[in-house]
């Protein structure tokens, strides 16, 4: 059997560039988000602003969205001086070998129970800016590549009560060819609301 290998490398200025690319990308929509929020969670802000009137209303939701704004440009501007770690990922036929920063280790593929392709999914359909968080973490996919959980087999009592996932995160341009090499070592199963929920433990996030 030949022995299949995949390799790539996120560096730390490629993670930077990904990140600053994000924020610029999501900014506006975050701050609509953050808004809306404000409407939808916030109990008594809606009479408040009824029973003030239209103006302090509006220089209220004006506040907001500066204050908003604010900090989403200074973290866009911290982004230059984030230690990001150097992500290296080797797959071939007996197994992956994750590396970031100083940290490595080897999994065998009998590690493993099953993976996970991270997806969206709604969370609270009937919430007004559910639509908006999912576009968020939609181009956040798209900007960074796809992420995969690697779900650790049971081993032990206490491992039973809780989950541990391996992290894999792909690049834009190499998404489908880490899906279809961990489709042929794996079982693939649909990711749900519940999926990584409870006593959850991740390595290499």
């Amino acid at each position: 059997m030949t022995n299949e290998i995949l390799t790539w490398e996120i560096t730390p200025s490629e993670k930077r560039k990904q990140v600053r690319k994000f924020i610029l990308n999501v900014w506006p929509v975050l701050v609509g988000f953050v808004i809306f929020s404000l409407f939808y969670y916030v109990s008594g802000f809606l009479s408040w602003m009824l029973h003030q009137g239209i103006k302090p209303a509006l220089s209220m939701v004006l506040y907001v969205a500066i204050g908003v704004t604010v900090c989403i440009w200074l973290f866009f501007i911290l982004t230059k001086f984030l230690p990001y770690k150097l992500r290296t990922y080797h797959l071939d036929n007996t197994g992956i070998t994750i590396s970031k920063g100083r940290k490595k280790k080897y999994f065998p593929w009998n590690q493993f129970e099953c993976f996970y392709t991270y997806r969206v999914y709604q969370s609270y359909p009937n919430y007004p800016g559910e639509s908006m968080r999912e576009q968020i973490l939609k181009t956040g996919q798209q900007i960074e590549g796809q992420v995969f959980y690697l779900k650790k087999k049971s081993k032990g009592f206490l491992s039973r009560f809780c989950k541990i996932f391996v992290v894999i995160y792909s690049k834009p341009d190499n998404s489908k060819d880490v899906l279809k090499f961990l489709s042929k070592h794996l079982p693939q199963r649909k990711m749900t609301w519940s999926t990584d929920l409870g006593l959850v433990f991740y390595q290499f996030k």
